[in-house]
């Protein structure tokens, strides 16, 4: 980063520098991971498909079991996930430091779109002032609650579709 000459974005300095993952790898280790990631991705896949149709799933297993009843073969076939983006509030802009939600996609290489579903937050919706924080990331995330707190903030139930590998269209 430091030869381009541009600045570190905030999120990008965070995963970067403040986390202690991030390590210099040697070639092989890089190849393991590569072919540990891709055998996952085969897997995953594999179940994906497998999911409303008569494709063995993972380990040879028969996919019949889970078509609907009297239904064709990919009448029932997994064509998208809906799950949230995060935990919680929608986070400020630079403050997201949570990616679990989303981190599953981003390793199979899925195709994604998140879209917000228009709710506002109302005067019901205040910040949980007895919770205590798990850890130091968990206080964090539930500090980002203070600053998205309030009418008229957008609710935090913003959806993440998700579609299998080459199908990003349906997205």
């Amino acid at each position: 980063m430091s030869a381009s000459s541009e600045p570190m974005r905030p999120l990008s300095d965070f995963i970067l520098t403040d986390n202690p993952n991030a390590r210099a790898r040697s070639v092989p280790e890089m190849w393991k991971l590569t072919c540990e990631r891709e055998a996952y991705r085969a897997e995953y896949a594999r179940h994906w498909n497998s999911v409303g149709t008569k494709l063995a799933g993972p380990g040879g297993e028969d996919g019949v079991s889970v078509l609907p009843l009297g239904g064709d073969a990919d009448v029932g076939m997994v064509d998208v996930v809906l799950c949230p983006v995060g935990p919680g509030c929608a986070p400020p802009l630079n403050c997201a430091r949570y990616w679990g939600y989303t981190s599953q996609w981003n390793l199979l290489d899925y195709p994604a779109a998140v879209f917000h579903t228009g709710l506002k937050c109302g005067p019901e919706d205040v910040v949980d002032r007895e919770y205590v924080p798990r850890n130091e990331q968990d206080r964090y995330n539930h500090e980002l609650c203070e600053l998205c707190s309030g009418e008229g903030m957008e609710k935090a139930i913003t959806d993440f579709d998700c579609a299998s590998r080459y199908s990003g269209e349906i997205c």
